[in-house]
C-alpha cells in the first residue's frame, strides 16, 4: 500500500505533505553502535548465503532519514555497524543517509516526517538512485519480450499518473489515500 497523503489525522502529529524536520550533519560520523545479537546473526547468515552462492550483484542501500532525535542517532550508528559488517564480507553499501545533499534533499520540503520522504523527496531519490545504478554500478537495459515491454510501459504510465495526482493533491491541500491496486489506474486516468 502506498499513500499520497493521509485522511484525517496527520502522521506523527505533523503535516503529511511537508514536515519541518531538522537533521544533524552526519557526513563525517562513522561511530558505530552494536546491533541486537539476533539482528547481527541474521545479517551475517544472509551475507554467508550470498558468499556461498557466489552472488556478485548484491548491493545494500541505506535510505535517507532525518537524524533529529537521540533514537534516530543511535539507529544511524547501528546502520554504520551494519555497513561495517557488510563491507567486511566484500559487498558494497550506498549510504544515502550519510549525505542526503547529493540528492538535493531539503529537510523542510522533501520529508513528511523524520523517517519518510514525501513525493518531492521520493522523486529526487528515484532520479538520483537510477542515475547512480547506471553510472556507478553499470546497470543497463536488456532485451525485453513484448509482454515485458508492455508491462514496463504500463508501470511507467501508472507511475507518471501517480506522481501527477499526488503533486496535484499536495499543491491543492487535498488529502487522499490511494491503495495500490490495478484498478487505481482508472482513478488516476
Amino acid at each position: 500500500m502506498s499513500y499520497v497523503s493521509t485522511e484525517g489525522e496527520p502522521f506523527h502529529g505533523g503535516d503529511p505533505i511537508r514536515a519541518q524536520v531538522d537533521s544533524r550533519d552526519v557526513s563525517e560520523d562513522y561511530a558505530v553502535a552494536p546491533l541486537e545479537t539476533e539482528s547481527e546473526q541474521y545479517l551475517r547468515d544472509f551475507l554467508e548465503f550470498c558468499r556461498e552462492k557466489e552472488l556478485e550483484n548484491v548491493l545494500f542501500v541505506r535510505f535517507p532519514h532525518a537524524i533529529s532525535s537521540e533514537w534516530n542517532y543511535g539507529r544511524f550508528h547501528r546502520g554504520n555497524e551494519a555497513q561495517r559488517i557488510i563491507e567486511e564480507y566484500g559487498y558494497p553499501v550506498v549510504n544515502l543517509e550519510r549525505d542526503p545533499g547529493v540528492m538535493n534533499l531539503d529537510f523542510s520540503h522533501d520529508f513528511y516526517n523524520e523517517d519518510h520522504l514525501n513525493l518531492y523527496g521520493q522523486k529526487k531519490l528515484t532520479e538520483y538512485f537510477g542515475k547512480l545504478m547506471v553510472e556507478e554500478f553499470g546497470v543497463t537495459g536488456g532485451q525485453l519480450t513484448e509482454q515485458q515491454r508492455q508491462n514496463w510501459e504500463e508501470t511507467a504510465r501508472y507511475t507518471e499518473w501517480f506522481y501527477a495526482y499526488g503533486f496535484d493533491c499536495m499543491e491543492n491541500g487535498v488529502y487522499d489515500t490511494i491503495h495500490e491496486t490495478r484498478d487505481v489506474i482508472t482513478k488516476l486516468e
